[in-house]
């Protein structure tokens, strides 16, 4: 069972990384630069949070071969370091109001963020409403009939397993392109 359960995690992480490195690159987030000395992808930790796998984000870029990145804990972050960076993946964590308006603030600006499980005051500027629901031990998936067509012809049937609580939201501004369900 243990061996189920890494096995699936395995996969769960690769599909995420792949979700991030296809989403950076068919927004045009990722861009060839040689003159630039800051990495292309910050990620953004919180030692002090209850979810302590927010480095693991790092490692799973690494993985997959995504080695252009820094790592910045929450509590240094600054508008210029996240205008610095290309995409900037922020991990699960709570935000305080002026932490929340940094980032809304980014993403205002042009900026590119991925947020794992976002906080709620981030919900307005990526476009989600919380549903009140959730699903515990589910699956993830694409709804193929409202995904792009890029998105569809790279992972058609794709359905990883969320080991462990997943929100459910709605898009305010965009159709659904993921639902969490159960088998």
């Amino acid at each position: 069972m243990r061996n189920k359960q890494v096995d699936v995690r395995l996969r769960l992480t690769r599909w995420l990384a792949i979700a991030i490195a296809l989403s950076a690159i068919m927004t045009g987030a990722l861009r060839v630069s040689t003159q630039s000395a800051s990495s292309p992808i910050l990620v953004v930790v919180n030692g002090a949070a209850a979810n302590r796998f927010g480095g693991y984000l790092a490692e799973i870029l690494k993985a997959e071969g995504l080695n252009s990145y820094a790592v910045a804990e929450l509590s240094s972050v600054t508008a210029t370091s996240l205008n610095s960076a290309q995409v900037v993946v922020l991990a699960d964590t709570p935000l305080t109001a002026a932490q929340a308006l940094l980032f809304s603030n980014y993403v205002a600006g042009g900026g590119r963020l991925i947020a794992m499980r976002p906080d709620a005051q981030l919900l307005p500027v990526l476009g989600l409403s919380a549903t009140g629901s959730s699903t515990t031990e589910g699956y993830f998936a694409i709804n193929q009939t409202q995904a792009r067509k890029n998105l569809e012809a790279l992972l058609p049937g794709v359905s990883p397993a969320v080991l462990g609580e997943i929100s459910s939201y709605t898009s305010v501004a965009f159709k659904t392109v993921k639902a969490g369900y159960q088998e």
